[in-house]
């Protein structure tokens, strides 16, 4: 099992919209629809961190990377 961290520190909006330009429209969407930033930074950096150790330890492209919704109610 492998337990992963991630320290942030508390940015501004301009560092967050950089960060988040790396996602999918619907996901960038769904980040500025969040209220409260500390919910912003969290989707993000999750996103970021799933995105991170699929590049790294499965060898995949990140730009081959896609999310499906299966959810149909979020």
């Amino acid at each position: 099992m492998r337990i992963y961290a991630v320290k942030f520190l508390d940015s501004n909006e301009k560092i967050l919209n950089n960060i988040s330009s790396g996602s999918n429209l619907d996901k960038r969407y769904k980040i500025e629809k969040l209220i409260n930033k500390k919910d912003k930074i969290r989707t993000l950096i999750g996103e970021l961190l799933i995105r991170t150790i699929m590049v790294e330890r499965l060898g995949i492209k990140n730009k081959n990377i896609t999310f499906e919704k299966i959810n149909l109610f979020g």
